[in-house]
């Protein structure tokens, strides 16, 4: 529960930051943006750029475009400090014009590569998997999530259907613990 609810912070942070990134595009696309604060007990702070697709860990769909649309806002690397604990969510959003199952056929493989791949259709898991990675069980989930990893370190893809062709998302969470402040 309390995952869920940092992950849904964390997915408000990013649209926030994405937004804040979006309009400066114009001044310097690579720009940082963030607030911190370190203290003898860790560092405080949250921090966002423009994502470099290569942090997402798996390749880019075959003709797949990036979602340029005006209310996509989910295109930023996100970090978040608390005390010791750190979390880096890294999220792009892309369209394709092939149908959902290509797109899924493909990230089936790609994902492999990080473990058995959970599998999660409107929240529900189609299949289960030997590691601690689980399906968010949100009544509004909709669409389809192939998940990978670990719960430190997921790959995620999320697939939907729409007028556009194939929506998907493609998400890397790392969580770490610093034994020393940095």
């Amino acid at each position: 529960m309390l995952q869920r609810h940092l992950l849904f912070l964390l997915a408000v942070v990013a649209a926030s930051a994405a937004s804040l990134l979006a309009q400066n595009q114009g001044q310097n696309s690579t720009e940082k943006h963030g607030i911190a604060l370190e203290t003898d007990s860790g560092r405080y702070g949250v921090s966002a750029e423009k994502l470099d697709a290569k942090r997402l860990g798996v390749p880019i769909y075959p003709g797949a475009r990036l979602d340029k649309r005006e209310d996509n806002q989910s295109d930023a690397s996100l970090s978040l400090d608390w005390g010791k604990e750190s979390t880096h969510l890294y999220v792009q959003k892309y369209i394709s014009s092939d149908s959902p199952e290509k797109v899924l056929s493909f990230y089936r493989k790609q994902l492999s590569k990080y473990g058995p791949v959970l599998e999660c259709r409107d929240g529900k898991p189609l299949n289960s998997v030997s590691v601690k990675i689980k399906c968010d069980s949100d009544d509004d989930q909709k669409g389809i999530e192939l998940k990978a990893g670990t719960e430190e370190k997921q790959h995620i893809v999320g697939v939907t259907s729409s007028t556009a062709g194939t929506e998907f998302g493609l998400v890397y969470l790392e969580q770490t613990t610093r034994t020393q402040v940095q």
